[in-house]
């Protein structure tokens, strides 16, 4: 064990970088310190899960998500958990969710509101005749962590 005022555990050095460089990261880690113990998978779940949710809760709901992916996808990429391509990978995999969660939800309200009928009301996207269509960085799982899909 090292000694002096910095402890030897190696993430310290990985985490301070972060704190450093990043304000964004670093009050999302003191705000909720839990979450730096998150999965991907169950962020994702938790982002698919949103799209039962009425239109007025949708948005907060992604927009409290959000923060808590860039967390995990900071830390593993800082932490070298992930590969580069693992990073861009789950940034890819949490904009198709979202946007996703987005349309089904848009497509069961109307559905619910006599506007539309799906084929498919448990599996919105399902045979209803709309297409999202990826290009670019999206559509070859690459986003980044500037990367917006619009």
């Amino acid at each position: 064990m090292a000694s002096g005022p910095f402890p030897s555990h190696p993430l310290f050095f990985y985490n301070m970088s972060m704190y450093e460089a990043s304000p964004y990261l670093r009050q999302l880690l003191l705000d909720q310190p839990s979450h730096a113990a998150e999965s991907l998978e169950k962020l994702l779940a938790e982002t698919t899960a949103a799209q039962t949710l009425p239109l007025t809760e949708l948005g907060p709901v992604l927009r409290h998500l959000k923060p808590r992916f860039a967390l995990l996808a900071a830390l593993n990429d800082l932490r070298n958990h992930w590969t580069l391509d693992e990073v861009t990978s789950a940034i890819t995999q949490f904009a198709d969710a979202a946007i996703s969660t987005c349309v089904n939800a848009l497509l069961l309200d109307a559905h619910t509101s006599g506007k539309y009928t799906l084929p498919h009301p448990e599996d919105p996207a399902k045979n209803c005749g709309y297409v999202i269509l990826a290009m670019g960085k999206h559509g070859a799982c690459e986003l980044n962590y500037s990367s917006d899909v619009d």
